[in-house]
């Protein structure tokens, strides 16, 4: 027996000539003679498609079809409309209440047989993507996981190496000669570096398999870039080179935190890489889109067309490039987009973000790693 069909239909002969089509070619065919009887019908038989009619007593298929399209466990059932209707206007209001396909009276059945098993091969192949798209995210939870328990484990050694340094090189073991010190500055470097490294592969195992959850907050963005620029200023005297922030007297409502970790990874890496000139970050309104448009500038050395391509078309990493990849995911988070340009006289990342978004529902059956 092929797929269950659903027949929504006043004209109770049509719906036994339609069952008769379909019959030949192994469907299994139930009625419901009224929009009333069709929404009920649905949640206790499942039907994998549904043929509806437009003009019935009562609720007529147009609601029909939008009320079964708003409703989780019924969205995905392909609805095509069967109707005397043949104007654009109606078409285009089926279409708009969610129907799937549409159909005039009298229809060819070998068109009807066709549009059928077009519309079940969509949903077949529709249904079967979400599956692999769900296991593909329990493999990322699964990886997330493991590198949760490793960062866990290899914090705490590297936590107390960094502290036995620092009493190292603050006299505390005793006194030792500069290029000692220089060394064990390396060390403690290098272990801040390493666990750096792991929480940013962290971040990105939990944003690819659904886990980071943003915290939603309303907050002036004037004082968040206030906060980064003091650091970015600091790093920039250190480099030798300008920095420059500008930013109006906006209100924000996102994940400050998130905000913050992108701003400061674009900033902190354009400062690290330019020599000399400067470095910039400057905000704009688009009161259109209600959205906020960040463009950090810098005249660090042109970046290979090939890195950017590799991160932000790829969804791949380089070496020393993971926090690029680490930030084109936080800007997804936030429902935003990011683009870069690179020059021989510099670079710009542009970020745009909706001034306003709101936190996703959480799943009872989702645990936070």
């Amino acid at each position: 027996m092929k797929e269950k069909i659903l027949i929504v239909d006043d004209e109770k002969e049509l719906c036994e000539s339609i069952k008769n089509i379909l019959a030949e070619k192994g469907y299994s065919c139930i009625f419901a003679y009224d929009g009333g009887s069709c929404l009920s019908m649905v949640e206790k038989e499942k039907p994998n498609i549904i043929l509806l009619d437009i003009m019935m007593p009562g609720i007529d298929g147009f609601e029909v079809a939008q009320r079964l399209k708003h409703n989780e466990k019924t969205m995905d059932i392909p609805i095509i409309i069967l109707t005397v209707l043949g104007n654009s206007s109606s078409r285009i209001a089926g279409l708009k209440a969610g129907a799937d396909d549409y159909l005039i009276k009298p229809f060819d059945p070998d068109e009807l047989l066709l549009r059928i098993e077009a519309n079940l091969r969509m949903i077949n192949f529709s249904l079967e993507l979400k599956k692999k798209i769900e296991q593909l995210k329990e493999q990322e939870r699964i990886k997330a996981e493991f590198l949760s328990h490793i960062t866990q484990e290899v914090s705490m050694p590297l936590q107390d190496i960094s502290k036995e340094t620092n009493l190292l090189i603050s006299g505390e073991y005793g006194g030792i000669n500069e290029k000692q010190k220089e060394s064990v500055k390396e060390i403690n470097n290098l272990c801040s570096k390493v666990l750096s490294l792991m929480l940013e592969f962290l971040e990105i195992a939990k944003a690819n398999s659904g886990k980071i959850w943003i915290e939603i907050d309303e907050f002036s963005l004037e004082n968040i870039i206030h906060i980064i620029s003091a650091r970015c200023k600091n790093e920039a005297i250190v480099k030798g080179v300008s920095f420059e922030a500008l930013c109006p007297k906006i209100t924000m409502r996102s994940d400050k935190i998130r905000l913050i970790k992108v701003l400061d990874e674009l900033l902190l890496n354009a400062i690290k890489f330019t020599e000399k000139g400067n470095v910039s970050l400057l905000i704009k309104e688009d009161k259109e889109n209600d959205a906020i448009i960040f463009e950090i500038s810098d005249t660090a050395p042109e970046i290979p067309k090939e890195y950017l391509d590799k991160v932000f078309k790829e969804n791949g990493w380089l070496e020393g490039k993971i926090g690029l990849l680490l930030v084109k995911k936080l800007v997804g988070l936030l429902k935003g987009n990011i683009s870069a340009c690179s020059t021989k006289s510099g670079n710009r990342f542009t970020i745009t973000l909706p001034r306003i978004i709101d936190a996703p529902a959480r799943r009872k059956e989702d645990k936070e790693l």
